[in-house]
C-alpha cells in the first residue's frame, strides 16, 4: 500500500505536470500603434489582425505570446540582437529585408495607398496631384522608397517615427498627403469619417506581409510556416480578415 501511495505521489509530481507544461514565452515584437494589424484596448491589451494571428500560431506552438511595442524602425533590430523572437506589423517582404532576416510566407498582399486632408479633391488621381507637395511617410516603412520610384516631382518627403502622427500631421494640415499601408488607409478614412481620404488606386509592392524571424533561428522558421500555412486555410483567418481588413 505504501509503495501504491509513494507511486502515485511521484506520478503527480513529475508526470501530470508535464502534461500541461507550455513552451517558453514566443517574445513578439509589434508597433505601438498600427491600425488594423496592431491596436490597444483597454487595459493595454493588444489586438487586431496581427495580434490575432500571433495569438493562433501561440496557440497552436503551445508558448505563450508575450508582445513587446516599439517604433517601427526597431522592429528588425529587436531581432537581429534577440531582443524579440518574431516581428509583425504588416511588415513587408523585399530582397533588402531579407538579406538580414528571414521571413515566413506572406499572408496578406502588401499594398499602399495615399490618405488626402479634407480640402483635397478625390476625383480624377494620378501621381501629378503629388507633384510640388508635402508626403508624409513612417520611417522604417519601405514607402520613402516607393515614392521616390512612383516618378512623382519635388516631393518633400516628411519622415515620422509613429503612424499616429502622420495621422495628426494630415488632420493639422501640415502634411498634404500620407503614404500608409492600403488597409491602414482605409481604417483612417473609416476612423475619420471621411475627413481624411483615401484617393486614388492602391499600389502592390514588395511580396506581402510577412512574419520576421532572425536567421539563427531555422526551426522556429519552419514552425511557424507550419502553422500559418494552417492559420491561412482556417476559418478563423477568414473571420480575421472580415473583421480587420474587409471594411
Amino acid at each position: 500500500m505504501k509503495r501504491i501511495l509513494t507511486f502515485f505521489v511521484l506520478f503527480f509530481l513529475f508526470y501530470i505536470p508535464h502534461l500541461f507544461a507550455q513552451g517558453p514565452t514566443l517574445r513578439v515584437a509589434v508597433a505601438h500603434n498600427f491600425p488594423p494589424f496592431v491596436m490597444r484596448g483597454a487595459n493595454s491589451q493588444f489586438y487586431g489582425f496581427d495580434i490575432a494571428m500571433m495569438n493562433y500560431i501561440c496557440k497552436t506552438l503551445d508558448r505563450p505570446c508575450r508582445f513587446i511595442p516599439m517604433d517601427f524602425v526597431q522592429l528588425l533590430n529587436a531581432v537581429i540582437e534577440g531582443k524579440a523572437d518574431v516581428a509583425v506589423s504588416s511588415i513587408t517582404i523585399t530582397v533588402e529585408r531579407s538579406q538580414i532576416v528571414n521571413f515566413s510566407i506572406p499572408y496578406l498582399p502588401s499594398k499602399s495607398h495615399f490618405l488626402a486632408g479634407p480640402d483635397t479633391p478625390v476625383q480624377n488621381f494620378s501621381l501629378d496631384l503629388i507633384n510640388g507637395k508635402r508626403v508624409g511617410v513612417e520611417t522604417g516603412t519601405i514607402f520613402s522608397n516607393q515614392l521616390e520610384q512612383m516618378g512623382a516631382k519635388n516631393v518633400e518627403k516628411v519622415s515620422y517615427a509613429r503612424e499616429d502622427d502622420i495621422i495628426q500631421a494630415l488632420s493639422d494640415g501640415e502634411i498634404d498627403f500620407a503614404l500608409v499601408d492600403a488597409e491602414a488607409a482605409v481604417y483612417w478614412q473609416s476612423y475619420t469619417t471621411g475627413i481624411l481620404k483615401v484617393i486614388g488606386p492602391p499600389f502592390p509592392h514588395g511580396f506581402g506581409y510577412g512574419i520576421v524571424i532572425s536567421k539563427d533561428n531555422l526551426n522556429l522558421l519552419t514552425s511557424i510556416n507550419q502553422a500559418l500555412k494552417n492559420y491561412i486555410q482556417s476559418e478563423e483567418y477568414k473571420k480575421n480578415v472580415r473583421m480587420y481588413i474587409e471594411y
